[in-house]
């Protein structure tokens, strides 16, 4: 099973593709976890860095799959 960061980057990852960066929100991303955006920024300080720990995930994901 997910841990709750893995969820947090797997949906953010799905809400970012439909909607872009500047149309998705902590809070539609908090919405659709079921949490409260005060427990979204338990894990991630603010957009941005849910982005680049996305980015980050992504980028890992990709080169694992070329090895």
């Amino acid at each position: 099973m997910e841990n709750t960061k893995e969820k947090i980057l797997s949906v953010a990852l799905e809400l970012f593709s439909v909607g872009g960066y500047d149309g998705t929100s902590m809070r539609v991303i908090a919405t659709r976890l079921g949490l409260t955006k005060a427990a979204l920024y338990c894990h991630f300080s603010g957009k941005e860095a849910l982005f680049d720990a996305l980015l980050v995930s992504v980028r890992e994901h990709y080169e694992q799959g070329l090895h």
